[in-house]
């Protein structure tokens, strides 16, 4: 049998790239390459971890064969400092897997590669790795059962001391009142999922919120209902200049809040927190109750707030923004979700949804309904009853506006004062009617746009420049 014998060395370079080349093998023949590290350039602190340079890692370099016919996996460690590793291989494919370790061979992974390679008789070939953040573990998961507040305390305390990379599901078996705090639910533990799950109130027995969120904290409600406390000064749920993601599951709901600042049900700020309805979840009978304040049921100002299925926004109340208000970020409609039932009763209305600032309100499906402004006309009046487009954009392709009602004022399914409403096909103007007003603007009942302000209105590629129907 025939064989190359041939060495490749080549240079890892900045502990980001990992240069192999394949030798040209005969059919059936053994050849070799080899990987250097190390060497002029090639220090480097690592990206996502600045207290380790690269020469200090020891690499393990390991090479497994996809066929049982090439033989059974290589491995060879190269110290900290540098060196050479040399495999013996034929054709076929193989994976080749790099770990570089802190203080030895069994020390803590710090960065990691995989490749899989094609070794070929005849040709060379020239394989690029790039090492990266080593893959986290899975998970742990750990249940908690918890019944009432002295169980939800103790709840509590294990997941400000657990650390991070758990999900915690707590299950629910009784009905039970939680105080009030601004402080961080959770502490500063960061990278967890926190699971309530079963359907069971907690109830707010003092003001504070019942859950503030901090950085990369992930909490599901399945099934579980929130309530907040009669005279209270902040929001149930605070997602304030974090990251992270709250979904609502199954029956969950978030209710019965009365706040004297914005966002009674849900407060959001940030470009990092995400906000999802699913199934039948609910925000409703939130009430933000102070002079100017906005958004009953939701405040945002940045981030991502997204209703599926049937989820339901309802029987809020507030100055503006009612069901909510989107001031930052993007909120988005689908399915057969709904926003009802909301009343404004400030001058600038939006008992639905009221828009402003750099945000995008996406309706692809859905419906607003049955949604006032009520500020009297000797008070100013008040427009949008189901939407109030200040500024930014309202993209309707899909769903309905309809039965939506203004005291005193214009466009009771929409009002565009300097931001811009598109309506694109399968939605059609159609969808936005049957919206009420107080006499003298029946004629503007629907949409109205005002050309001071400079609003917008698009359908299908088309501007419209009167001012509503």
């Amino acid at each position: 049998m025939k064989s190359v014998i041939k060495t490749l060395s080549f240079l890892f370079i900045l502990c980001s790239l990992l240069i192999v080349t394949t030798c040209s093998l005969p059919d059936e023949a053994t050849g070799t390459f080899s990987i250097t590290i190390g060497g002029s350039g090639s220090r480097k602190l690592l990206d996502w971890d600045s207290s380790v340079n690269s020469d200090q890692l020891t690499h393990i370099i390991t090479l497994s064969a996809q066929g049982s016919e090439q033989g059974g996996p290589q491995s060879k460690t190269i110290p900290a400092g540098g060196g050479t590793a040399t495999f013996s291989v034929v054709p076929g494919t193989w994976i080749i897997t790099v770990e570089g370790r802190q203080d030895g061979a069994n020390g803590a992974l710090k960065s990691y590669a995989e490749k899989t390679i094609n070794v070929n008789a005849g040709k060379n070939d020239t394989v690029r790795i790039t090492m990266g953040e080593p893959p986290k573990p899975p998970k742990i998961d750990q249940n908690i059962t918890v019944s009432t507040t002295a169980d939800w305390d103790a709840a509590i305390d294990i997941i400000k001391n657990g650390g991070g990379n758990i999900n915690y599901i707590i299950e629910l078996t009784g009905n039970f009142t939680v105080p009030g705090s601004t402080a961080y639910t959770f502490g500063n533990v960061s990278d967890i999922n926190v699971t309530l799950t079963g359907n069971q109130t907690l109830t707010l027995s003092s003001p504070g919120n019942l859950l503030r969120l901090y950085g990369n904290q992930n909490v599901i409600l399945q099934d579980a209902k929130l309530k907040g406390y009669y005279s209270n000064n902040t929001a149930i749920v605070d997602m304030s200049y974090t990251s992270g993601t709250f979904t609502m599951n199954g029956s969950s709901s978030i209710s019965n809040n009365t706040s004297g600042y914005s966002g009674a049900g849900v407060y959001m700020s940030g470009s990092s927190v995400t906000f999802i309805m699913n199934d039948t979840a609910s925000i409703s009978a939130n009430y933000a109750s102070g002079s100017y304040v906005k958004g009953g049921g939701v405040y945002m100002s940045g981030g991502t707030f997204t209703m599926n299925d049937t989820a339901l926004i309802s029987n809020n109340n507030a100055h503006s923004g009612s069901g909510a208000y989107v001031t930052g970020g993007t909120f988005t409609m689908n399915g057969s979700a709904s926003i009802s039932n909301n009343t404004a009763s400030g001058y600038f209305g939006g008992g639905g949804v009221y828009v402003e600032g750099s945000t995008a309100f996406n309706m692809t499906g859905g419906t607003i309904s049955g949604n006032r402004a009520n500020n009297s006309a000797e008070n100013g009046g008040s427009g949008g009853a189901g939407v109030y487009v200040y500024s930014g954009t309202f993209t309707m392709t899909g769903g309905k506006i309809v039965s939506n009602s203004v005291s005193d004022g214009y466009g009771g399914g929409v009002y565009v004062y300097s931001g811009t409403l598109t309506i694109n096909s399968p939605a059609v103007p159609e969808d936005i009617a049957g919206n009420n007003l107080g006499s003298p603007y029946l004629s503007l009942r629907n949409v109205c746009w005002s050309s001071s302000g400079g609003g917008i209105v698009t359908i299908d590629g088309v501007v419209f420049t009167s001012t509503g129907w």
